[in-house]
Protein backbone atom coordinates (compact mmCIF):
# COMPACT_ATOMS: atom_id res chain seq x y z
CA UNK A 1 0.00 0.00 0.00
CA UNK A 2 1.38 3.49 -1.13
CA UNK A 3 1.74 6.23 1.33
CA UNK A 4 -1.60 7.75 -1.02
CA UNK A 5 -3.41 4.82 -0.37
CA UNK A 6 -2.83 4.91 2.86
CA UNK A 7 -3.73 8.44 3.83
CA UNK A 8 -7.05 7.89 1.90
CA UNK A 9 -8.20 4.54 3.97
CA UNK A 10 -7.43 6.87 7.07
CA UNK A 11 -9.32 9.83 6.28
CA UNK A 12 -12.60 6.94 4.97
CA UNK A 13 -11.83 5.06 8.48
CA UNK A 14 -12.15 8.35 9.85
CA UNK A 15 -15.53 9.49 8.40
CA UNK A 16 -16.96 5.98 8.50
CA UNK A 17 -16.34 5.90 12.30
CA UNK A 18 -17.02 9.52 13.63
CA UNK A 19 -19.15 11.31 11.65
CA UNK A 20 -22.80 11.46 10.89
CA UNK A 21 -24.26 13.41 7.44
CA UNK A 22 -26.23 16.68 8.27
CA UNK A 23 -28.41 18.03 5.62
CA UNK A 24 -29.38 21.71 6.68
CA UNK A 25 -32.23 23.30 4.57
CA UNK A 26 -32.05 26.91 4.43
CA UNK A 27 -35.39 28.95 3.72
CA UNK A 28 -33.80 31.85 0.82
CA UNK A 29 -37.12 33.24 0.13
CA UNK A 30 -37.82 37.37 -0.13
CA UNK A 31 -39.24 37.59 3.56
CA UNK A 32 -42.07 39.33 2.26
CA UNK A 33 -43.55 35.89 0.61
CA UNK A 34 -44.12 34.58 3.57
CA UNK A 35 -43.23 31.30 2.50
CA UNK A 36 -42.61 29.01 5.41
CA UNK A 37 -40.99 25.57 5.09
CA UNK A 38 -43.48 23.06 7.38
CA UNK A 39 -42.01 19.87 7.07
CA UNK A 40 -38.46 18.17 6.15
CA UNK A 41 -37.47 14.65 5.55
CA UNK A 42 -34.20 13.42 4.05
CA UNK A 43 -33.44 9.72 3.25
CA UNK A 44 -29.54 8.71 3.69
CA UNK A 45 -28.83 6.32 1.78
CA UNK A 46 -25.38 4.08 2.80
CA UNK A 47 -22.71 2.38 0.46
CA UNK A 48 -19.85 0.18 0.43
CA UNK A 49 -16.67 1.12 -1.31
CA UNK A 50 -17.80 -0.84 -4.17
CA UNK A 51 -20.91 1.03 -4.62
CA UNK A 52 -23.25 -1.47 -3.02
CA UNK A 53 -26.15 0.06 -1.34
CA UNK A 54 -25.91 -1.31 2.26
CA UNK A 55 -28.62 0.43 3.99
CA UNK A 56 -30.43 3.60 4.63
CA UNK A 57 -31.96 6.10 7.55
CA UNK A 58 -34.83 8.23 7.83
CA UNK A 59 -34.76 11.53 9.47
CA UNK A 60 -38.49 13.22 8.75
CA UNK A 61 -39.74 16.76 11.46
CA UNK A 62 -43.15 16.86 10.60
CA UNK A 63 -43.76 20.16 12.40
CA UNK A 64 -41.45 23.25 11.55
CA UNK A 65 -42.18 26.52 10.83
CA UNK A 66 -38.60 28.00 9.09
CA UNK A 67 -39.28 31.24 7.83
CA UNK A 68 -37.10 33.47 5.45
CA UNK A 69 -33.41 33.52 6.65
CA UNK A 70 -34.20 30.70 8.64
CA UNK A 71 -32.75 26.85 8.46
CA UNK A 72 -33.47 23.29 9.86
CA UNK A 73 -31.30 20.06 9.79
CA UNK A 74 -32.06 16.52 9.19
CA UNK A 75 -28.93 14.23 10.40
CA UNK A 76 -28.28 10.54 9.74
CA UNK A 77 -28.68 8.27 12.43
CA UNK A 78 -25.68 6.05 11.59
CA UNK A 79 -21.86 7.20 12.41
CA UNK A 80 -20.25 3.70 11.07
CA UNK A 81 -21.23 4.16 7.23
CA UNK A 82 -20.83 6.07 4.77
CA UNK A 83 -23.67 8.46 3.27
CA UNK A 84 -23.17 8.68 -0.66
CA UNK A 85 -26.60 10.07 -1.52
CA UNK A 86 -29.60 11.93 0.26
CA UNK A 87 -32.89 12.41 -0.73
CA UNK A 88 -34.72 15.33 0.67
CA UNK A 89 -38.13 16.63 0.19
CA UNK A 90 -39.97 19.73 1.83
CA UNK A 91 -43.35 20.77 2.48
CA UNK A 92 -43.63 24.50 2.46
CA UNK A 93 -46.90 26.89 2.66
CA UNK A 94 -47.43 30.93 1.76
CA UNK A 95 -49.97 33.16 1.93
CA UNK A 96 -53.09 33.08 0.17
CA UNK A 97 -52.03 30.01 -1.14
CA UNK A 98 -54.82 26.89 -0.93
CA UNK A 99 -52.16 23.92 -0.35
CA UNK A 100 -48.89 23.42 0.43
CA UNK A 101 -46.47 22.74 -2.24
CA UNK A 102 -43.35 19.68 -1.69
CA UNK A 103 -40.13 20.38 -2.87
CA UNK A 104 -37.25 17.84 -3.74
CA UNK A 105 -33.64 17.81 -4.15
CA UNK A 106 -30.54 15.16 -4.16
CA UNK A 107 -26.81 15.30 -2.56
CA UNK A 108 -24.60 12.47 -3.82
CA UNK A 109 -21.15 11.86 -3.51
CA UNK A 110 -18.80 9.91 -5.31
CA UNK A 111 -17.41 6.17 -4.66
CA UNK A 112 -14.13 8.25 -2.90
CA UNK A 113 -16.14 9.78 -0.37
CA UNK A 114 -18.53 10.52 2.20
CA UNK A 115 -21.28 13.39 2.62
CA UNK A 116 -20.92 14.97 5.55
CA UNK A 117 -22.59 17.59 5.06
CA UNK A 118 -25.25 18.32 1.80
CA UNK A 119 -26.72 22.36 2.23
CA UNK A 120 -30.00 22.62 0.41
CA UNK A 121 -31.31 25.54 -0.11
CA UNK A 122 -34.82 26.98 -1.41
CA UNK A 123 -35.25 30.13 -3.11
CA UNK A 124 -36.40 31.99 -6.19
CA UNK A 125 -35.76 30.48 -9.44
CA UNK A 126 -33.43 33.13 -11.16
CA UNK A 127 -34.70 35.24 -13.21
CA UNK A 128 -38.52 34.76 -12.53
CA UNK A 129 -38.84 37.08 -9.07
CA UNK A 130 -40.39 40.22 -10.16
CA UNK A 131 -42.26 39.14 -13.46
CA UNK A 132 -43.24 35.86 -12.57
CA UNK A 133 -45.59 37.11 -9.98
CA UNK A 134 -47.86 38.56 -11.46
CA UNK A 135 -48.47 35.40 -13.48
CA UNK A 136 -48.03 33.02 -11.86
CA UNK A 137 -48.20 31.76 -7.40
CA UNK A 138 -45.56 31.92 -5.38
CA UNK A 139 -45.00 28.40 -4.79
CA UNK A 140 -44.05 28.21 -8.65
CA UNK A 141 -41.82 30.81 -8.54
CA UNK A 142 -38.94 28.12 -6.14
CA UNK A 143 -36.90 25.90 -6.21
CA UNK A 144 -34.52 23.90 -3.76
CA UNK A 145 -31.05 22.80 -4.80
CA UNK A 146 -28.32 21.08 -3.22
CA UNK A 147 -24.99 23.54 -2.95
CA UNK A 148 -24.95 27.40 -3.60
CA UNK A 149 -26.54 27.43 -6.90
CA UNK A 150 -29.13 29.80 -5.43
CA UNK A 151 -27.64 32.11 -3.38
Amino acid sequence: MTQEQSLIEKVRTLQKSSLTCTVEVFNNTPAEWGIAIVAVGSRFTYQDSQGNVIGTSDDVKPNVAVTSGQSVTTHSSNADECVRSVDTVIVVTAPDEPNPAAYESTASGDAQSCIIYAPMILGPIPGETAVGLRKKSRVELLRLVHGQENS
